[in-house]
């Protein structure tokens, strides 16, 4: 990631990834913070439907939607 000044900017991220609703969504969380600091300076949400198809016995994520805000 880049400061606008162009300067890169080094971060901690963590994410949480869980299914919910017996496995129809999974849920991504993600924070980002500055590696000086600590402070925060990202989250991220992207909530995927997992919208499944049968192929060769597996299972395949077909749809996804995600939402990222800079803080």
């Amino acid at each position: 990631m880049f400061r606008e000044s162009g300067d890169p900017l080094e971060l901690i991220q963590t994410e949480d990834v869980h299914y919910k609703l017996g496995g129809l969504v999974l849920i991504i969380g993600g924070i980002g913070r500055n590696n000086a600091d600590g402070k925060l300076v990202l989250q991220a949400l992207a909530i995927i439907p997992t919208t499944m198809k049968l192929i060769d016995n597996a299972c395949a994520l077909t749809t996804m939607a995600a939402i990222w805000k800079p803080i």
